[in-house]
């Protein structure tokens, strides 16, 4: 053999070993070039390996929260991102990672350990509470019984990857508390998993369904208050009816486009409108039913007249197709901030609101046929509020400022709301009924825990309907003597099975009047709402049913309430987790205005 050769030979000789002996347990991939010198002046350019650089071992931290890595021993942390190798004994790369998980907590494994079944097999320790994913084969037809056993829920998050026989790893999730972490192994000869699980820890500060994403401020054509938006079968989002800065009534609607992100004017309304009840029917298009003529309530000073307001019985449908609205059959009685649902069946069923004659809440319920373009007259509601002198109409059923949620075997959830006394106060009410189509009859549910009114309500799933904050007064009885405005952090949850209501983990403050929406089962989005000082601080709060948790999510741009209106109606979603509200109030609490908006919003999750 020449120098030459043996010098060739040599180094690459050192080369082969060199990476041989670089123990992946301990690295992460990382590209190195090896250029061997023949000679003076002639360079052979031999080969570019993939190899693994050092990373951290065994402690690594997200912010406040420290992960100790106890057993396997072979097991390392690093963070997680796309491109990297999954596992240590295998050349796979994560091609997509939740991006709120990006940067995180990762336990890197082996993947030959896919088949271990021992008990407390993964051990690492957290310095403080902390979210634990746990991504599983979503091939495999089961998951290992610890999983359950622990706890461990659906986090609607997925991790990609090159692994040609296991492409997507599905995502679990558990709070843990401070302390140390046992895992199961991945038992894949018993759940028929082809591939080792992955691990990521997360500080728990924004909830398991990611960091919200802010996209641009748009500006409608028209600032309003007392409006609706919904989004269409058609993509685009409809904003309808409302008052303007002057207290006049828009009689224009707008379109929103998701993109690029920009209003429209639309159709006319046939009868401009504040406050409406507004659903959605089964052939796409959106019924307006009732509101008023007047964005101002002025209560009288005796007897039980309320001027300056004139309730609406009038009706009308949109069509997207056409961009036109078209009036329908009226209510038998006028109302303003009534509420509707569709129903199973395609009707729509209308309860409560107010008229202009007395003020008082209505008891009556009406039912409209979009078939025939007829309404029918409904059951009257049956609950009685805090004071009840029998001397004046409507004395029983009388509500507004409720709440309804559809259940699962069709029938109707009524829920508190206000009940105008002869005082001339609104009290609110804890009393709940149910309206069942199949009988077109209403009878009593159970009452919830605390009156509330200006309230939310959410439908979480699996016969579940949370009811969020909302306002009442409080006073030691009626008829009101003294009495102080109470917005209330409470939350509760409803149970259609057992005909039950449990508290659950309270808002961060008491707050009216907001919007709200639910992403996920078991999941609730609260954007900003008034308490009792009139502060609307702008926060987005995320409710996890799951672990019945809230966290802070993020800020709107400019805070905003929406006095009197279901905030299910002021928030609507444009594509999956993507939400766009706009209008609204926004108190400057240093000057000690209010301000009706014209701009809007929109959060992705």
């Amino acid at each position: 053999m020449t120098k030459v050769g043996r010098r060739i030979g040599l180094i690459l000789l050192v080369c082969v070993l060199s990476v041989l002996f670089l123990s992946p347990d301990a690295y992460a991939k990382r590209s190195f070039k090896f250029t061997v010198f023949i000679g003076a002046d002639v360079r052979l350019k031999l080969l570019t390996l993939n190899v693994i650089s050092t990373v951290a071992d065994t402690s690594l931290a997200d912010g406040p929260v420290s992960v100790t890595l106890i057993t396997p021993s072979t097991y390392k942390l690093r963070p997680l991102g796309t491109g990297d190798y999954y596992y240590l004994d295998r050349g796979y790369t994560l091609t997509s990672v939740p991006g709120f998980l990006s940067g995180k907590v990762w336990i890197v494994g082996r993947d030959d350990d896919k088949l271990n079944n021992a008990d407390g097999f993964l051990q690492f320790e957290i310095s403080d509470t902390a979210r634990v994913y746990v991504f599983y084969d979503g091939n495999a037809p089961s998951l290992p019984g610890w999983m359950t056993t622990l706890g461990f829920a659906p986090a609607d998050q997925t991790i990609t990857t090159s692994n040609p026989v296991a492409d997507t790893l599905v995502g679990y999730l558990k709070i843990m508390t401070k302390g140390v972490v046992r895992l199961g192994g991945n038992d894949g000869t018993a759940t028929g998993a082809q591939c080792n699980y992955v691990v990521v820890v997360r500080r728990p500060v924004n909830g398991d369904l990611g960091d919200p994403t802010q996209l641009a401020t748009t500006l409608m054509q028209f600032p309003r208050m007392g409006h609706r938006v919904v989004a269409m079968n058609t993509g685009r989002v409809l904003v309808m009816g409302g008052i303007d800065t002057s207290n006049t009534l828009v009689a224009k609607c707008e379109l929103y486009d998701t993109v690029p992100q920009s209003f429209s004017i639309s159709g006319m309304m046939v009868q401009p409108r504040n406050n409406p009840a507004v659903v959605t029917l089964n052939d796409g298009r959106i019924l307006a039913i009732g509101g008023d003529l007047d964005g101002v309530v002025t209560v009288s000073s005796g007897g039980g007249s309320v001027t300056g307001i004139t309730a609406l019985e009038s009706c009308e449908i949109y069509d997207p197709s056409t961009q036109f609205w078209t009036a329908t059959a009226p209510m038998a009685h006028k109302r303003r901030l009534p509420e509707a649902i569709t129903l199973a069946d395609g009707r729509v069923f209308v309860s409560g609101g107010v008229d202009d004659t007395y003020g008082f809440g209505i008891p009556y319920t009406e039912v409209y046929d979009p078939g025939t373009n007829t309404w029918t007259a409904g059951p009257t509601m049956l609950s009685l509020g805090p004071y009840n002198s029998g001397s004046y109409p409507f004395a029983a059923g009388m509500r507004y400022g409720h709440r309804m949620s559809l259940l699962a075997d069709g029938r109707v959830l009524i829920a508190g709301g206000m009940w105008h006394g002869p005082d001339m106060v609104d009290y609110a009410m804890d009393a709940c009924e149910i309206y069942d189509p199949a009988s077109n009859a209403i009878s009593m549910a159970a009452p919830m825990t605390a009156p509330r009114s200006r309230f939310g309500m959410v439908d979480l799933g699996g016969g579940k309907i949370a009811a969020l904050g909302g306002l009442f007064y409080q006073a030691p009885s009626p008829p009101m003597t003294s009495a102080t405005y109470v917005s209330t952090s409470d939350v509760e949850i409803y149970d259609a099975a057992t005909n039950t209501w449990s508290p659950a983990a309270q808002l961060p403050r008491g707050m009216y009047d907001f919007a709200y929406a639910s992403p996920a089962a078991n999941r609730v989005v609260v954007f900003d709402g008034y308490d009792v000082t009139g502060t609307d601080a702008g926060d987005i709060l995320l409710y996890d049913g799951v672990f019945n948790t809230w966290s802070l999510v993020g800020s709107l741009v400019k805070s905003r309430s929406f006095p009197f209106s279901n905030g299910a109606g002021m928030v609507t979603d444009v594509g999956g987790k993507d939400y766009f509200l706009c209008g609204g109030v926004h108190l400057d609490e240093a000057a000690g205005q209010s301000t009706i908006l014209s701009s809007g919003e929109r959060f992705k999750y």
